[in-house]
């Protein structure tokens, strides 16, 4: 019989409040999961409208790309069209850009944080980003990927 030292009580202690907590931050669906999707975004702010789309995003932020770039701060309307043809709409602010270089292998584009969505749009952003990141699923589910 294995007699447990307090050394190992204190090990599972500490083993069971990290779990705890990652459990908790993937509820609380982190910016950590986030993941590379090229879709198709429209744009809308100070009755200017125009199209991008995204290079990056999770259930907090999406990177744009586009060439028609706002200043950091600027307050925007956007709508994100997964591939199961649902459209997440929400307000968001430009939170960083970065701007067209001669040369450079990136497209410009802006990083807009949402600020505001519906909790539909929020669960459906969310499970498109669980999708794609692997973190539920060990294949997609077919209605989640359908063109």
């Amino acid at each position: 019989m294995i007699r447990e030292t307090p050394l190992d009580e204190r090990a599972r202690g500490i083993a069971s409040a990290i779990a705890e907590e990652l459990f908790e931050l993937r509820d609380e669906r982190s910016p950590t999961f986030r993941v590379e999707a090229a879709l198709h975004v429209s744009l809308v702010a100070d009755e200017e409208h125009w199209v991008g789309m995204t290079e990056t995003l999770d259930t907090k932020s999406v990177f744009v790309k586009t060439y028609l770039i706002k200043e950091v701060g600027s307050e925007l309307e956007i709508a994100i069209e997964l591939p199961n043809s649902h459209v997440v709409r929400a307000k968001g602010v430009v939170a960083g850009i970065r701007p067209e270089r001669r040369g450079a292998s990136s497209l410009p584009g802006m990083n807009v944080r949402f600020v505001s969505m519906s909790s539909l749009d929020e669960k459906s952003l969310g499970d498109y980003v669980d999708v794609v990141s692997g973190q539920f699923w060990s294949s997609p589910p077919p209605s989640m990927l359908d063109a």
